[in-house]
């Protein structure tokens, strides 16, 4: 049996090979019928088809690949302000992912909501963890996380990036209430232990 692994080569190169396999056959089938004219012009027809298959299925591949979940594209390619290095934002969602769930009859702390919205977006990515994802799954989490955390005005700037900026304007709203009711439970907490 044919084997591309056996060969080294990738599974992904397996429908150029057979394509070129079965070409080579055909041509070699249809040489003795053929007048020298007539076998260059179905040569070149093959060829043409052959390569016209291969562009179409590497455009709509890379047309998928490029489909942003969060982001513009143009915020993919032009990041709206400069990215730390990827291998510091994923320690820093995995940290956000490794966040503790809050204790006892405290409120939700805003680190705790970061990594639940996060762990939805991990999903939407069909992702485990921070290590699974890739560059451009890190760089719109990471622009994400900024926006969560950052003031209200930075926050509509930022917005504009992200194909729907009602939705995560929403959710930086509700990561502040999440913050100040938070904020408002552990200042009262030392006078309440007291009293």
């Amino acid at each position: 049996m044919f084997s591309v692994v056996r060969l080294g080569l990738r599974a992904r190169y397996a429908p150029f090979l057979l394509l070129c396999l079965i070409a080579t056959l055909s041509v070699a089938a249809v040489t003795p019928a053929l007048h020298r004219d007539s076998l260059f012009l179905f040569a070149a027809l093959w060829l043409l088809g052959l390569l016209s298959a291969l562009a179409v299925r590497a455009s709509l591949r890379r047309f998928r690949a490029a489909q942003p979940v969060l982001l513009t594209r143009r915020a993919l390619r032009r990041p709206p302000l400069p990215l730390p290095p990827v291998r510091q934002m994923r320690a820093e969602l995995a940290r956000l992912l490794a966040s503790p769930a809050p204790l006892g009859t405290l409120p939700e702390s805003p680190e705790h909501a970061l990594r639940r919205i996060l762990e939805r977006s991990l999903a939407c990515q069909r992702a485990r963890s921070a290590a699974d994802l890739t560059p451009r799954g890190i760089t719109e989490l990471w622009l994400l996380v900024t926006l969560l955390r950052a003031t209200p005005e930075r926050a509509g700037g930022l917005a504009r990036c992200f194909r729907l900026p009602d939705m995560v304007l929403d959710l930086h709203d509700r990561v502040h209430q999440i913050a100040a009711q938070h904020a408002a439970a552990t200042a009262q907490a030392p006078f309440s232990t007291q009293g």
